[in-house]
């Protein structure tokens, strides 16, 4: 289905973390209906921004913002769910990610 995800940290504040969301069609056809949820820890609030597009043309990509405020200044811990269409079939994963350096924290 050649859906790669990117995700790049950037600190925004003290205990605030912007991460850009990339998603890239590396495939031959379109993907279509693109859905992200993101969930963090209780002790950590994500804020989710629209994705700059729900369509993505073969060697195209869009984007999306994600904020997260950490107070407590302990490692971001995401849980992703991504489903899209592509080649007339839905596909959805189930990911967990907490492999940012400390320097994002």
């Amino acid at each position: 289905h050649g859906l790669r995800l990117t995700l790049t940290p950037s600190k925004r504040a003290a205990h605030v973390v912007d991460l850009r969301a990339d998603f890239t069609n590396t495939g031959d056809s379109a993907v279509s209906g693109l859905a992200f949820q993101v969930a963090v820890p209780k002790s950590q609030k994500i804020q989710i921004h629209p994705p700059s597009g729900q369509h993505i043309s073969a060697g195209s990509s869009v984007s999306q913002l994600l904020r997260v405020s950490n107070p407590t200044q302990a490692q971001l811990r995401l849980r992703m769910k991504i489903a899209f269409t592509a080649d007339a079939q839905t596909h959805e994963h189930m990911l967990d990610f907490s492999g940012f350096p400390s320097t994002v924290v």
